[in-house]
């Protein structure tokens, strides 16, 4: 899971962090009088214990911390750095190979002691050891975590988004055949009464077709498109209605450069007609589309048909676009829908973008 860009992010800073720590007693010892190599490899003698436990911890040992075996890991992390610590005093206080890094001042060997030979605090230096390398282990572990972390973090959002179009995608798709089924039934009423009408009628809907089947799948598309998407539909739908339903609709006459998610208001739209065109007595449907205050204010209200109690499938309808409206603006917008005796209102205020 840990992705490749991290892994060499991650190794860069390793290397960084080690050449400075590696160069420095050369910056340091440059800066006096007297360029002295010997203390040069008198401070590598110290640095390279933690190179090694280092080295071990990053490869090898932190893999038991991935996986999750603790005890393990403290267990075998406590055991290399004193095991590392004590070789490294060994080698570099009691092996004859110490002198050749603990003669800082570059001169001759001493010659012999005179009196009681003066040994090395090796107790002190294993300490001191054990110390600077428990604190390399956990700046090695908390870099590693923290990569990790961020990369958990990631693959975390990554998979939130394709859940959260794969969600979208399926609501959309819910919208495209309710509303071919519900147009096609208005063509079929009009096969037999007119057919040059329906002819005309069937060119309309191609053109509701290509929006729904190609632009509905983009994420947004500008809001005047989606103005003509509705004017088209109610176009279509006034071919079966009679006169006695007012239709009114308000839209601006100049439209900023605005988008809006594809048929998000098809659906109120569709119920207007559906449950406000009465059959014999006067019914109307009013749309008001406006934005103002980095708003996008969508208002239809409609009367009430006798028969226009809503069934399972309207009700499904309306609950899949509070669904997708939760998933494309979660708190940021205002839906309100209200119904009385004679009147079926809905109200949505919706953030610019």
């Amino acid at each position: 899971m840990f992705s490749k860009h991290n892994r060499i992010l991650e190794s860069t800073l390793y290397i960084v962090l080690w050449l400075i720590v590696i160069f420095f007693p050369v910056v340091l010892e440059n800066s006096r009088d007297v360029f002295n190599w010997q203390r040069v490899l008198n401070d590598w003698s110290r640095i390279f214990p933690l190179l090694l436990i280092f080295c071990i911890h990053n490869f090898l040992l932190f893999k038991l911390f991935a996986r999750k075996a603790y005890l393990s890991y403290f267990l075998f992390t406590i055991f290399f750095i004193l095991f590392l610590c004590f070789l490294s005093v060994y080698i570099l206080d009691i092996t004859p190979l110490g002198k050749f890094f603990h003669n800082p001042d570059g001169g001759p060997p001493p010659g012999p002691m005179v009196g009681p030979p003066i040994k090395p605090n090796i107790f002190l230096r294993m300490i001191n050891i054990s110390m600077f390398g428990f604190i390399t282990v956990a700046i090695n572990l908390g870099v590693k975590s923290s990569f990790r972390f961020i990369e958990q973090q990631m693959a975390h959002e990554k998979v939130k988004k394709e859940n959260l179009e794969n969600e979208l995608n399926y609501l959309r798709h819910q919208i495209s055949p309710h509303f071919f089924m519900n147009t096609l039934n208005n063509i079929h009423a009009l096969v037999d009464q007119d057919k040059e009408m329906a002819k005309s009628t069937i060119i309309r809907l191609s053109k509701l077709m290509r929006v729904v089947l190609y632009d509905s799948m983009d994420q947004k598309y500008p809001l005047k498109k989606e103005i003509q998407f509705l004017q088209d539909y109610m176009d279509l739908m006034k071919v079966r209605v009679s006169e006695r339903v007012k239709i009114h609709c308000e839209f601006p006459d100049q439209l900023p450069d605005v988008s809006v998610p594809p048929l998000l208001f098809i659906n109120f739209v569709e119920n207007a007609f559906k449950h406000g065109v009465k059959a014999i007595d006067e019914s109307f449907i009013h749309i008001r589309i406006s934005v103002k205050d980095e708003k996008i204010l969508f208002f239809i209200k409609n009367s009430i048909a006798e028969s226009g109690s809503k069934d399972d499938g309207e009700k499904v309808g309306l609950q899949n676009v509070r669904k997708r409206l939760d998933l494309l603006f979660e708190e940021k917008y205002n839906l309100q829908i209200s119904q009385d005796e004679h009147i079926f209102s809905v109200e949505l205020q919706i953030p610019v973008s």
